[in-house]
């Protein structure tokens, strides 16, 4: 799916690293203007509750201080709560854009549509940030169906395992041993990413993201 960014992605400055992401929820790859943004888009590639996202979306012009200002957020994250603006930002640079923020955020209010600023503090987060990078990279792997029927064989409605149970679950069917890894990856089981993921922590059943497996 092709889409169309509301500018071109700033490239100049002797330290500036930019990229792309190959997202599997999007079907496409995004374009990244910091690590930053990379590392956020890596955690909505991994939430279950975010349908889809964009990167800088649209251009608007706000008012600050009697002046007209150009502004292009980074992303438009789908929710299935709803549509939300998001400007990624270090924490210790928020303050200089404060004005600007603001009137962002009213001017998006007024549409009815959340503006949000998310910083290094809350996307870097540990371990959060760990077990998302570590995740990642089993999201590409695919799922079949007897890897699902082992998981809904073990964790029923209402029952809590632990990934031990399923490490070994998984082993005594002679299944793949990055399957638990993968079934984590594409959220059709839930765990703590706030906590490490270690063999004792419990993991539960995503029903709405296994039906859409095989």
């Amino acid at each position: 799916m092709q889409h169309s960014r509301a500018r071109r992605v700033i490239t100049r400055g002797p330290c500036r690293v930019v990229g792309k992401f190959p997202s599997r929820k999007s079907g496409r790859s995004h374009h990244w203007e910091s690590q930053l943004e990379r590392d956020r888009m890596y955690q909505l590639e991994l939430d279950p509750n975010v349908i889809s996202f964009r990167e800088q979306p649209i251009t608007m012009q706000v008012t600050v201080n009697g002046k007209a200002h150009r502004y292009t957020p980074d992303l438009e994250v789908m929710t299935k709560r709803g549509k939300v603006i998001e400007e990624i930002k270090p924490a210790q640079r928020v303050a200089e854009y404060a004005e600007l923020f603001d009137a962002v955020s009213r001017a998006f209010e007024d549409a009815g549509i959340p503006f949000v600023v998310i910083t290094d503090t809350e996307i870097r987060r540990r371990p959060y940030m760990d077990n998302v990078s570590y995740l990642l990279r089993f999201r590409y792997f695919d799922l079949d169906e007897p890897m699902v029927a082992c998981v809904r064989r073990l964790v029923r409605p209402r029952r809590i395992a632990t990934f031990l149970d399923l490490k070994q679950a998984f082993s005594e069917a002679d299944l793949p041993a990055w399957g638990p890894w993968a079934l984590l990856a594409h959220s059709a089981l839930s765990i703590d990413l706030e906590a490490p993921i270690v063999d004792a922590s419990p993991v539960s059943l995503n029903e709405e993201i296994c039906r859409c497996l095989p």
